[in-house]
C-alpha cells in the first residue's frame, strides 16, 4: 500500500468517526445510513488486505535477516579457518581470498552478500580435508550450504509471489474505487443540507477534502459566500489545546495556504465582518494536505 492509499485509509476512518460524531444529522438524511454502513465494510476489506501485505512484509524481513546473520556467521567460521591453514603453509593469496570481517558482509547488498559467502563456500569445499584442525569440519560445511541454499530461497520469495502480490493490488484498487463512489453519493446528499445545516456542511467537506500531497504545503482552503463567491479578507485563527498557533487572511480569490504548522486537530474560526463566524475542526498533519473549503452567510 502506497503512501497514497494510505492516505485515503486514513480520510476514510476520519470521515467514519465524523459521522458518527454527528449522528443526529446524517441519520435523517434519506438513504445515508446505507452508504455509511457500506463505507464501513469497504473500509473493514481495505484494513484486511493491509495487514496481509504488512504481516508479509514484515515476516520475510524477519526471516531474511535471521538467515542472512547465519549465513555470514558460517562463512566468519570458515574464512578463518581457511586464513589460519593459508597461514601455516605461507599461501598468502589464499590467506588474502578468504579473509574477511563481519563489516565486509553486512555492509553489502543481500546479492553482493551471498556470493561473496559462495566464494568463501567454495575455497572452504576445496580445503575441506585440512580445515578439521581448524573446527571446521564436513558438517560444519553441510550447515553452510544449507544456510546459503535457505537465504537463496529467501531472497527469491518476492519475485515468487508477485502474482498474490498483483492480484491484491488489483482488489485495492477496485476497493479504492467503490469507496470514492460512495464518497460521491455522500457529497450529493449533504448538498441537500448545504443552507439548512452549513455548520455540519463545512465541516463535512473540510474532513472529507484531507487528502495525500506531494508538495510543501500543509494546509489551503477557499472561502466563499453562500452564492460560491470568493471572499476576500477573512480572518482564520488556529487554535491548538487553547492557544492560538497561527492567524491567516484570505486573499482576492478567497484562498490562503499555510507551509508549515505543528500537527494536530485544530479548532478554527473564521470571521468577516457582514458575515457570521464559523468555528471548524481541522485536522492537520505532515503527511496529509488539509483543505478547508467554508462558505460564509452574510448577517
Amino acid at each position: 500500500m502506497n503512501t497514497r492509499q494510505n492516505s485515503k485509509f486514513t480520510t476514510g476512518h476520519r470521515m467514519l468517526d465524523f459521522l458518527l460524531n454527528n449522528a443526529a444529522v446524517v441519520t435523517v438524511l434519506a438513504g445515508f445510513a446505507v452508504l455509511q454502513t457500506l463505507l464501513t465494510n469497504l473500509l473493514a476489506q481495505i484494513d484486511v488486505l493491509r495487514q496481509k501485505q504488512q504481516t508479509k512484509k514484515t515476516g520475510l524481513l524477519l526471516k531474511k535477516k535471521k538467515m542472512k546473520m547465519q549465513m555470514i556467521a558460517d562463512a566468519l567460521q570458515a574464512s578463518s579457518a581457511i586464513v589460519a591453514y593459508a597461514s601455516s603453509i605461507d599461501d598468502d593469496i589464499l590467506a588474502h581470498s578468504a579473509h574477511y570481517v563481519t563489516s565486509d558482509f553486512v555492509k553489502e547488498s543481500d546479492e553482493r552478500c551471498k556470493t561473496d559467502c559462495q566464494v568463501v563456500y567454495s575455497l572452504a569445499e576445496k580445503y575441506l580435508d585440512q580445515l578439521a584442525v581448524y573446527n571446521f569440519t564436513a558438517q560444519s560445511l553441510t550447515t553452510f550450504s544449507t544456510d546459503i541454499s535457505t537465504f537463496v530461497t529467501i531472497l527469491n520469495s518476492p519475485k515468487e509471489s508477485k502474482k498474490d502480490g498483483v492480484q491484491q493490488t488489483k482488489q485495492m484498487k477496485q476497493l479504492e474505487k467503490q469507496v470514492q463512489k460512495c464518497f460521491s453519493k455522500m457529497d450529493i446528499i449533504v448538498e441537500t443540507i448545504r443552507y439548512s445545516n452549513p455548520d455540519f456542511y463545512s465541516a463535512y467537506h473540510t474532513t472529507r477534502s484531507i487528502e495525500y500531497h506531494k508538495h510543501s504545503l500543509m494546509v489551503k482552503g477557499k472561502i466563499s459566500d453562500a452564492d460560491g463567491h470568493p471572499i476576500n479578507g477573512v480572518h482564520l485563527s488556529f487554535v491548538l489545546n487553547g492557544k492560538e498557533i497561527l492567524a491567516k487572511l484570505t486573499g482576492i480569490s478567497g484562498g490562503f495556504a499555510i507551509k508549515s504548522i505543528p500537527e494536530g486537530t485544530y479548532t478554527v474560526t473564521i470571521t468577516k465582518i457582514g458575515f457570521q463566524s464559523q468555528t471548524i475542526t481541522v485536522h492537520i498533519t505532515h503527511s496529509d494536505l488539509a483543505k478547508v473549503m467554508v462558505a460564509l452567510a452574510k448577517m
